[in-house]
């Protein structure tokens, strides 16, 4: 009895999660420890149960049937200790090992990438890591050795050593290094972090500046909890959230080391690095008599978005920011965007409150299921006028099927499909591209419905990592540094921030907000770019004729269409500018504060002074630097 509590406490150790397979191991476990181990063979097992001094003893009928029976229960017992032994004691022993082993590598020049569980998002970012980096895939016994279910005939074909995404990280990164922990993350809660998951030297690797650490549990509190634990390190830590409550807190208290990795930023990211996905493609833009871009739109952004997730919200920030334009006038061109989702109410009320400058004029949120008849009669309204409908509902097959309706709607009700995109956010595309294919063919004979979100290029080391999405931050800023006179590098920017009055947290989010702004400006020179005529541009002149400081002119050329074109786009860069700034929860506010997030140029470009105005102008005058090299 006391060694079949043992052992079911060892099972249970393993992680078994249903009580069968650990009641019968342990057993079967227990059996082969305390009984048949005082037999040391076949013959031995006879003498012990049936004969006395070489005679059957009394009683036992058919000894040979017997032994079978004892033998067949002595190899089950020794298969279920050697499961234990092989696969989940020899594991982790072997995790050790290679620690012991390779402690020297820790300091070594290889960058390695140590990813605390083998979820569905690490594999894919350990797919796209470059290929001369290490990689360290820690299993944590989540899973476990033992599946939750399991039949009595299953106990007896083994259990795989690794989950089966672990098996096709194998054959993709077959040098990635595979440790087991001796716990699961969520229990570690007493000691160092490290040692509780029974993998005490990797803490060498977590302390070099170089090397890299994720925690993308599909369980973001899991992640939090996991962040709180593993810190102080020095590695770059990179943890799934929503930007958003306790998440977004911790990304801002937390040391620059510490990185959030949000899925909506990501799809806007994705948003932001394709040109074919910009709203300008789906507006009229304004001609002169030469057939030329003027500057401004001549038509409203009409955009929907169904569905208010992570995604959705992710494509309201990008339909918000980059489909602000100019009209002939000089103001904002009409702008409409409506997001639906069933549970609205629940969503939208913090995401209002938290961006307490969004225009309600601009963005309605409806609360109605896209199966709905509200919706229907919605759709059947507004088909006729959208440019940019934005799907993500959680399932492939719904997303997909609503993308075609509205395709279809649209077909039936317009002179012509040229202004209207569905971009649809999906899991895996690739089931349904055939289908995409042949309804993109009928209905106007090219690719209104696109995808995006497959996990393969959504989570890749470029989309997260500084060395990715920063690296286009870093090229606008250096433009500045190179088109002003006073301009400073990346690191004395962030340098002379921190030396500002002021708290700690102000100055950590204006560098973000900054930040922020330099990898918008970079993407958003493509819009810019699709509205000025290639005369400009290709003169290096238009961009020197815009001074680095305002002495009383923001354009001191003699060509009077080109100073109002670039006029319009310094008005479409301070129009982007501010619904950055609103769609991110700033205000406006008499004072610059990042604390309270005010920002006193929060208000139309008439109403700032030329002074101000210029800075918009300098934006303009790097744009048209930077755009022969996007040509």
């Amino acid at each position: 009895i006391l060694s079949v509590l043992f052992y079911w406490h060892v099972y249970d150790f393993a992680a078994a999660k249903s009580w069968f397979p650990k009641l019968v191991m342990s057993i079967l476990s227990a059996t082969d420890l305390f009984l048949f181990r005082l037999a040391s063979s076949v013959g031995h097992l006879s003498s012990f149960f049936y004969l006395r001094d070489g005679v059957v003893a009394e009683g036992v009928q058919n000894p040979q049937v017997h032994l079978i029976i004892l033998q067949g229960l002595y190899i089950s017992a020794i298969w279920t200790t050697s499961i234990l032994i092989v696969h989940f004691l020899a594991g982790r022993l072997v995790s050790r090992l290679w620690l012991t082993t390779n402690g020297r590598k820790a300091s070594d020049d290889v960058r390695t990438h140590i990813f605390l569980g083998t979820g569905r998002l690490s594999m894919a970012l350990a797919r796209s890591l470059p290929a001369e980096d290490r990689v360290i895939m820690v299993e944590t016994p989540e899973r476990g050795i033992l599946p939750d279910k399991v039949s009595f005939l299953g106990l007896f074909r083994g259990v795989k050593s690794s989950s089966s995404a672990v098996e096709r990280l194998r054959e993709d990164l077959p040098d990635a290094i595979l440790l087991k922990a001796r716990k699961s993350i969520a229990k570690c809660t007493d000691g160092p972090f490290f040692e509780e998951l029974g993998l005490k030297r990797l803490k060498a690797w977590a302390d070099s500046e170089k090397n890299c650490i994720y925690l993308l549990s599909d369980d973001t509190s899991e992640n939090l909890f996991a962040l709180r634990r593993i810190m102080p390190v020095k590695a770059q830590v990179y943890y799934h959230a929503k930007r958003e409550g306790v998440a977004l807190k911790m990304d801002i208290a937390s040391p620059k080391n510490v990185h959030i990795v949000d899925s909506s930023f990501l799809a806007t990211r994705i948003l932001k690095s394709d040109e074919s996905l910009y709203p300008i493609n789906y507006v009229d833009i304004a001609r002169d008599e030469d057939g030329e871009p003027a500057g401004y739109v001549c038509s409203p952004f009409e955009a929907m978005v169904c569905g208010f997730g992570e995604s959705g919200q992710g494509a309201l920030a990008f339909l918000y920011e980059f489909g602000a334009f100019v009209g002939k006038d000089g103001k904002a061109s009409p702008f409409l965007c409506e997001v639906v989702d069933a549970e609205m109410d629940r969503l939208a009320s913090g995401y209002k409150a938290a961006r307490p400058a969004l225009d309600p004029g601009r963005v309605s949120f409806l609360q109605c299921s896209t199966d709905s008849e509200a919706f229907r009669e919605l759709m059947q309204r507004r088909i006729g006028t959208l440019n940019y409908v934005f799907i993500s509902l959680g399932d492939d097959a719904r997303n997909i099927n609503l993308a075609v309706e509205m395709l279809e709607a649209a077909f039936k009700c317009r002179k012509s499909l040229h202004n209207l995109l569905i971009v649809v956010k999906m899991d895996k595309p690739d089931e349904y591209r055939d289908l995409i294919g042949f309804f993109n063919e009928n209905y106007g004979g090219r690719q209104i419905i696109r995808t995006i979100g497959d996990l393969e290029s959504t989570w890749t080391w470029d989309n997260i990592s500084e060395e990715g999405f920063l690296k286009y931050a870093r090229r606008f800023q250096a433009s500045y540094t190179a088109s002003v006179q006073d301009g400073i590098s990346w690191e004395k920017r962030e340098l002379e921030i921190n030396r500002k009055a002021g708290t700690e947290l102000a100055h950590r989010m204006e560098f973000r907000r900054k930040a922020g702004q330099d990898f918008a400006n970079f993407y958003h020179v493509r819009v810019k770019a699709a509205l000025c005529p290639s005369r400009l541009w290709k003169n290096p002149e238009t961009s020197y004729a815009i001074p680095v400081r305002y002495e009383g002119r923001h354009y001191t050329g003699d060509d009077s269409r080109a100073e109002k074109i670039l006029e319009y786009l310094a008005i479409l860069e301070h129009l982007r500018w501010n619904a950055s700034h609103e769609i991110e929860g700033y205000r406006y506010g008499q004072e610059k504060r990042e604390d309270i997030m005010t920002h006193p140029d929060m208000r139309p470009y008439e109403a700032l002074d030329n002074i101000t105005r210029h800075y918009d102008w300098i934006v303009v005058r790097m744009t048209l630097n930077i755009i022969p090299g996007i040509k």
